[in-house]
């Protein structure tokens, strides 16, 4: 079974959870648990369709090393969230140590005050480093070209 540790994520469809399976302590994982249609304006089974169709584009991408790894899909599975074992729809991801691109450039703009990033007044970050701020870019251009050419998908849910 599996047990989530605390939310780090909502969205429409889903919650993202740093987990753990119950006694593999060391290992984090990431579960996205699909909502109920209580919780959202979605039909139960058109949830579960879309799930079912992330799993299946994320086994096309399978060993991409920009995409996250989703490990598998458990339909009506037993989670513990809060303390409270109920049966939902759950994909199990990789945890990202580094978290998202913005909490990356943020944690790493705290630690490079001089010669690193610097806020602008709330108009985003200034990258005083090219070399990282290449690297990051490519590794996304990388990831979303994968997704279109490989997947045949356009993603249209791009964070920053």
């Amino acid at each position: 079974m599996i047990e989530t540790i605390k939310e780090i994520g909502d969205g429409l469809h889903a919650k993202i959870y740093l987990a753990r399976r119950i006694g593999f302590q060391s290992e984090l994982i990431c579960v996205k648990v699909f909502k109920r249609s209580e919780e959202t304006l979605q039909d139960d089974q058109d949830t579960r369709r879309q799930a079912e169709e992330e799993f299946r584009v994320s086994q096309i991408l399978k060993g991409h090393p920009n995409i996250i790894k989703i490990r598998s899909f458990e339909r009506d599975a037993t989670i513990k969230i809060e303390g409270k074992e109920l049966t939902r729809d759950f994909l199990i991801l990789d945890y990202c140590e580094n978290n998202d691109l913005f909490e990356f450039m943020s944690k790493y703009s705290k630690k490079q005050s001089k010669g690193g990033l610097v806020p602008s007044q709330g108009q985003g970050m200034i990258v005083k480093d090219p070399l990282l701020l290449k690297a990051l870019f490519l590794q996304l251009i990388q990831g979303v070209s994968a997704f279109h050419g490989k997947a045949g998908y356009a993603h249209m849910d791009i964070k920053l």
